[in-house]
């Protein structure tokens, strides 16, 4: 996979009435965590642009150990002389702490597609898949997607899809009372990643707002729930209580 020394990672903050940016900001090695306010909830939102930041996915290490958690992945990177600069946890994953679905690490499939119905927020149709090819970053809809190619760097499958065409997914009342914490991912107009969790438990419905009208995103997708995180070099030494399947993270060179 590419490596690319230079990296900037930023929050966007839309200019909307129904949107405020915090006073408290950080920024350490040139990542820039946000709040992003939206009708009283709040969400932290980070922009990659994959022009300037290499974005890479993992599971396992070399002997076969999930990595689990931001502290084990970040001990492992730095005897890589690699630093995480942000990470996130990817899609939902089963009770072994297998991806539900698709997974590719660097070119590879390591677990395959699921078309699978079941029950569950992965099987909410429609679902969908998040990758990175040379081209740049995608969601597209499980039912659409052809599967990886030789170009596929990486690719989380989840679900369900918040956004389809800009338009968020009709299964989402706005008086949901189906409130959790919540993450998702979503590309925006110039090819930039976009990953958004909120701070406290909100609807879909909200989740998916957020993407549409505050970063102006066609397609966004559903990570995770409650056990979702953010990483940040500023949050020191990263939490361990969580165990996780794929992480997504951003890293440099040390």
């Amino acid at each position: 996979m590419r490596v690319i020394a230079q990296i900037s990672v930023c929050v966007l903050v839309a200019v909307l009435s129904s949107c405020r940016r915090d006073t408290d900001q950080s920024k350490i090695s040139s990542v820039t965590i946000s709040h992003v306010s939206r009708s009283g909830q709040t969400f932290a939102v980070a922009e990659i642009d994959l022009k300037q930041v290499a974005l890479q996915l993992f599971w396992k290490n070399a002997s076969g150990q999930r990595f689990a958690n931001f502290e084990s992945l970040k001990s492992e990177l730095h005897k890589r002389h690699r630093k995480m600069l942000f990470a996130t946890n990817a899609g939902i994953f089963d009770p072994t702490f297998t991806p539900l679905g698709l997974h590719v690490e660097e070119g590879q499939v390591l677990v395959p597609l699921n078309r699978d119905a079941g029950a569950g927020n992965f099987y909410l149709k429609p679902n969908g898949v998040f990758l990175v090819n040379r081209q740049g970053a995608q969601i597209v809809q499980t039912e659409k997607f052809a599967g990886p190619t030789n170009d596929t760097i990486l690719a989380t499958q989840s679900g369900p899809m918040l956004l389809i065409d800009g338009v968020i997914n009709p299964l989402f009342p706005q008086d949901s009372r189906n409130r959790h914490i919540r993450s998702g991912v979503g590309v925006g107009l110039s090819g930039q990643v976009y990953f958004a969790i909120s701070t406290e438990p909100v609807t879909f419905n909200a989740l998916a707002a957020l993407f549409r009208d505050s970063l102006h995103c066609q397609q966004a997708l559903y990570l995770d729930g409650a056990i979702s995180r953010f990483y940040t070099p500023q949050d020191g030494k990263p939490e361990q209580q969580e165990n996780f399947a794929g992480i997504l993270a951003a890293t440099v060179a040390e």
